[in-house]
């Protein structure tokens, strides 16, 4: 199923052809929008969830339907709505058909695979970033609904985790080699300094050992040094 479903064509709602395989690398969040429904304030929860995580591995993709009868706009007016009213910039897609025989093939994959085709809006289907179903959640579930943000957080999304202190600094393990040296920094013997991370900030720290309190003192420092 997960490179079958990477592989579904899928066209934007600004007309370019894509496949799910062009957020290659990401979990997915697939949601059947309207316009003219008792949800569509969901629009902005499903903007906050893409705002929070789209850096950290997770893309929202908004599919309109008219299934319900709810969604009558052109594409160019649905995409004009979404934008004014609720700020969206998470990728939105053409109007497609989500249940019955005409269902666009995603929404069918996805019903054959959770068991659930979306029987109102806004249903919710989270696929993992090896293209595996992990959960679907129906309309009453809100985009910030903690059930829903950890299962994303589940799918090994996560916010953002300091850099290797190689990666980070090349110059960092250099100045902390000194450091020890010239017993500025006391380290004690369960430390790997491999684990040391650089915060955007400019401070390091231990990711999970243990060091002396004498290795505090560094911190101090090595804004100086870089």
């Amino acid at each position: 199923m997960s490179n079958a479903l990477f592989d579904i064509p899928v066209t934007t709602i600004k007309g370019e052809q894509k496949t799910l395989a062009d957020f290659g690398g990401k979990a997915v969040l697939v949601v059947n929008t309207a316009s003219k429904c008792g949800f569509t304030t969901q629009y902005k929860g499903l903007e906050s969830v893409w705002q929070q995580y789209k850096d950290q591995g997770l893309v929202v993709l908004g599919f309109p339907s008219n299934d319900f009868s709810q969604e009558s706009g052109s594409n160019k007016e649905i995409a004009a709505f979404c934008e004014n009213t609720f700020g969206v910039k998470f990728p939105m897609f053409t109007a497609v058909k989500v249940r019955g025989a005409d269902a666009h093939p995603l929404f069918a994959a996805l019903a054959q695979a959770t068991g659930e085709r979306p029987s109102w809006n806004f249903n919710k289907y989270l696929i993992g970033k090896d293209g595996a179903i992990i959960e679907h959640f129906g309309s009453n579930t809100e985009p910030l609904d903690d059930e829903l943000l950890a299962a994303i957080s589940n799918t090994r999304v996560s916010k953002s985790r300091p850099a290797p202190i190689e990666a980070a600094h090349p110059r960092l393990r250099q100045f902390l080699e000194a450091e020890i040296r010239e017993g500025l920094v006391d380290v004690s013997d369960t430390l790997d300094r491999s684990t040391i991370v650089l915060h955007g900030d400019g401070l390091f720290e231990p990711a999970s050992t243990v060091v002396k309190p004498a290795y505090a003192g560094v911190i101090a420092r090595v804004g100086q040094a870089l």
